[in-house]
């Protein structure tokens, strides 16, 4: 992604940006937090040039609807643009850390919950408005259980990133924005071979490994 960058703090935003993906890093879900901010910064402090503390705490601030987590990312972007401002000898206020939100402990499914689980999605009804969902949710969930995948990194599964014949699976955008490859279990292939051969039955041509109801 592109952003056009307009407040004072645009050379900052940029080299700050330049920086991390020169060391390797993608930076695209912070390039979009910077991009918020900067925009935040035109509309109340269009005319600072100092990234000073009430500047840094007025975007700190917590929204009612906002949970302390995603507010601790905003937070933590500008704290490394203050630390990228402060490596060029210029003055710029860092934000202090708060803790995240305790998270509950997961939750370990037993050997007969996890019969019973692979069970209920053996016996989908199908839907006429989403003809394949029966296909779908036995394997898609198999798939996630098998390979430790998360169901973002699942559902967004592309035909082309999944080769059946060798088990490979091209994994994009991964935790952290990384992309990386895994590979399917003998039996999990097997499995997934017969799903798209079902599924192309209805679906010859598709991008998505696993369609979605608006697909």
């Amino acid at each position: 992604m592109n952003y056009e960058f307009c407040s004072n703090f645009k050379p900052y935003i940029e080299g700050l940006i330049s920086q991390k993906r020169a060391f390797g890093f993608k930076y695209t879900s912070e390039e979009m937090l910077l991009a918020t901010f900067d925009r935040f910064c035109s509309t109340h402090y269009k005319d600072e040039k100092q990234l000073d503390r009430s500047i840094v705490m007025h975007w700190a601030k917590q929204s009612p609807t906002e949970g302390r987590n995603s507010r601790n990312n905003r937070v933590g972007i500008v704290r490394q643009l203050a630390k990228y401002i402060a490596s060029l000898g210029l003055e710029a206020y860092r934000a202090p850390e708060i803790g995240r939100e305790q998270t509950k402990p997961p939750h370990i499914f037993t050997k007969e919950e996890l019969v019973a689980f692979f069970k209920a999605t053996d016996h989908m009804e199908q839907l006429s408005a989403f003809p394949v969902r029966h296909l779908v949710l036995p394997v898609i969930f198999r798939v996630i259980y098998c390979c430790g995948l998360r169901l973002a990194e699942a559902c967004n599964l592309k035909c082309d990133d999944i080769n059946l014949h060798s088990g490979e699976v091209f994994i994009r955008q991964s935790k952290g924005c990384n992309d990386r490859f895994i590979f399917l279990a003998e039996d999990v292939r097997v499995v997934c071979r017969r799903y798209d051969s079902r599924v192309s039955e209805t679906f010859p041509v598709r991008q998505w490994f696993f369609p979605s109801l608006g697909d």
